[in-house]
């Protein structure tokens, strides 16, 4: 028996309005398994274990960091240092406000593996005591300087970085106010602490990539230094033994 017109309209419309529905619904619940997914990232759940190390971790470091900015040794500076050279080697998520605090300062929250340079102050040794257990530093020599410049520099740019392999990009920054044209120029500056040092490190390079961030929480530092400098896990102050050690990995 044949339907009618009428009827065969209305089972469409019924049936279109129950696919419509079907959609609608399905794309309801694809939106809240999203934001559930969201939240599950946001929200990881934790075991007492984890939260007990956490705990532990965080007290350790600010224990730590306490002893070492309350300590009466005054750091023996030689009277022809000008220049720091310091490389972060460690990550830690349990990281106290006062480390992150000090590594900020130091251009070093970047993540392990940078090195920057700094001058010889005292609000810069300040915070390297603070940040001691998490780089390491010491006494750059000319040649590292040097090979750094050649190999690691990069540049910061309005819309990101640039690797610095041409000396336009220095007479433009410099040329008028130092009158720094190359990459001597700027090695020179940087080893003597010499005019327009700030305006280099801190506006013009970024950070050195000295190695890969896994690679640099991976190095046993403990046999890479001078027998005469107590091993504390290779951390810390090196003096002159860092150039060594960084020159290795470049």
């Amino acid at each position: 028996m044949e339907a009618h017109p009428e009827v065969v309209l209305k089972r469409r419309k019924a049936l279109q309005h129950k696919i419509t529905s079907k959609l609608a619904s399905r794309k309801r619940n694809q939106k809240s398994k999203g934001t559930g997914r969201k939240s599950k990232k946001t929200e990881k759940i934790l075991i007492p274990e984890q939260i007990i190390r956490k705990t532990m971790m965080k007290k350790y470091d600010a224990a730590a960091c306490s002893i070492r900015q309350r300590s009466n040794k005054p750091f023996v500076v030689p009277d022809d240092a000008k220049l720091i050279f310091a490389m972060r080697i460690r990550r830690s998520r349990h990281m106290t406000a006062q480390v992150k605090q000090a590594l900020r300062g130091l251009g070093l929250l970047v993540g392990p593996g940078y090195g920057v340079f700094l001058q010889v102050t005292k609000d810069n040794l300040s915070l390297l005591r603070a940040a001691e257990s998490y780089i390491v530093w010491g006494w750059p020599s000319l040649k590292l300087v040097r090979e750094l410049m050649e190999k690691r520099a990069t540049v910061r740019l309005d819309k990101g970085e640039e690797l610095l392999t041409d000396n336009v990009m220095i007479e433009k920054a410099f040329g008028e106010k130092y009158g720094y044209v190359c990459i001597d120029d700027l090695v020179h500056v940087i080893y003597n602490v010499g005019e327009g040092f700030d305006d280099i490190i801190k506006k013009f390079l970024k950070p050195f990539c000295v190695c890969e961030s896994g690679r640099a929480t991976k190095l046993d530092l403990s046999h890479k230094f001078d027998e005469s400098i107590p091993k504390r896990g290779g951390f810390g102050f090196r003096g002159v033994e860092v150039n060594t050690f960084v020159l290795g990995l470049l």
